[in-house]
């Protein structure tokens, strides 16, 4: 497993792009009151990411995609920050309100579009979502699991189907030169999924 800074206790895809560093916030509260820490966490992140929640655009329509292909009666929480390069899905947030929240960065979504790659990355943060097990809040470290990681990629595979995870992966392998090993697992984890399903039928 590999130590990643989770900014302010998000669970990151992965770091697709050099990412702008926001320090790790840290919470003054004892566990006890541990909604009063997730959601000062979670103010925080917003105003250091400049980040505003969406409800409407040609990336909310992508999310409400997702959202109703996971069977979602509770809308997630859908934001755009303008700081920052990755998208992720803030780990306790289903504790404030039982909706959840995802946040992507502007300059992220630009390079996706309105894409499947696009529907491909919330789909991976959307599996992460409906995960969450509240062990993890927004104010602590999470250690990276490849692992899970995979297990989120399968989730949404599964919900949304294998093309918009595969366009995700190679159009990161677009953007990012060079490649990189955990992208290239994740992208033959998929299509072991996709061959394993076609020897099925």
């Amino acid at each position: 497993m590999r130590l990643i800074l989770v900014l302010v206790g998000i669970v990151l895809v992965a770091s697709v792009l050099p990412a702008r560093q926001f320090s790790q916030l840290e919470s003054n509260y004892a566990p006890s009151n541990r909604l009063a820490a997730q959601v000062s966490c979670e103010n925080r992140f917003f105003r250091d990411a400049r980040a505003k929640e969406i409800s409407r655009g040609p990336e909310h329509e992508v999310f409400l995609k997702v959202v109703s292909a996971f069977e979602r009666r509770d809308v997630p929480h859908f934001y755009i920050a303008e700081e920052g390069n990755n998208a992720a899905y803030i780990a306790g947030s289903l504790s404030v309100d039982g909706k959840g929240k995802i946040v992507i960065s502007r300059m992220f979504a630009n390079l996706l579009g309105n894409t499947p790659a696009l529907e491909g990355i919330l789909a991976h943060e959307m599996a992460h979502l409906v995960s969450d097990d509240g062990t993890s809040g927004c104010d602590q470290w999470i250690l990276r699991d490849p692992e899970q990681e995979k297990a989120a990629d399968a989730l949404a595979a599964k919900t949304v189907g294998y093309s918009p995870l595969r366009a995700f992966f190679l159009r990161i392998k677009e953007i990012k030169p060079g490649g990189s090993v955990d992208l290239d697992d994740r992208l033959r984890a998929i299509d072991a999924l996709i061959e394993m399903e076609g020897k099925r039928r």
